[in-house]
């Protein structure tokens, strides 16, 4: 497992500038995957690129991360995912607020379903997951990181659970935080969680 990790880290560090900023290069497509070579065979990358809204959830963004996750799930060649942002400065910025209040009640629940269902998927994946964390993962983004089953942050991280400033709870689902501690809130268990991580690997056991 170490000589996967550092491999994984060193193909993060060489690879940034073929994916940060080439939405077109995508296709338009929110989310994508693709196939690393060579001696990374074997590693494959789901890319968020929605810049102008910083990667937050949106309708297509969560449909298009579905149908990623599910043609990941059949593909056999793959040993390992790692889940990473094309955008410069940032993972995942949590649920798109401006789509979200132009949903009614129904919508909004219907949506959020949907979200929880793309958590469970990710968790479920037969392989390995990994994100790849640099920048701003807020909100769902964070829970989009504790989905996978391993997180490697770069000293640029900045998490945070924002809602629990509010009183609420994330509304992913993620189940991970309240297994590990029940008797802490989200936000000051993932405080202590998070504080000292530089450039490292945090492992989190379900």
């Amino acid at each position: 497992m170490g000589s996967l990790m550092r491999g994984l880290i060193r193909a993060q560090m060489a690879l940034p500038g073929l994916v940060r900023g080439l939405s077109s290069a995508m296709g338009g497509k929110e989310v994508h995957y693709t196939h690393l070579e060579g001696e990374h065979a074997g590693i494959a990358e789901i890319v968020m690129c929605r810049p102008h809204a910083r990667n937050s959830l949106g309708k297509l963004f969560v449909n298009e991360f579905f149908h990623t996750v599910d043609s990941l799930r059949h593909d056999s060649s793959v040993r390992v995912v790692v889940v990473r942002s094309a955008v410069k400065d940032v993972f995942c910025a949590g649920a798109d607020l401006k789509e979200r209040a132009k949903m009614d009640n129904a919508e909004a629940s219907y949506f959020v379903h949907r979200l929880r269902g793309l958590m469970s998927e990710i968790e479920s994946l037969p392989m390995p997951t990994i994100a790849a964390v640099d920048g701003y993962a807020l909100g769902g983004g964070l829970e989009l990181a504790l989905a996978c089953d391993l997180r490697i942050a770069a000293s640029s991280a900045k998490l945070g659970l924002i809602e629990t400033t509010r009183g609420l709870l994330p509304g992913a689902g993620n189940k991970l935080c309240c297994n590990v501690c029940t008797s802490c809130t989200y936000g000051v268990l993932c405080r202590a969680l998070f504080a000292t991580i530089g450039y490292t690997v945090c492992v989190m056991l379900r």
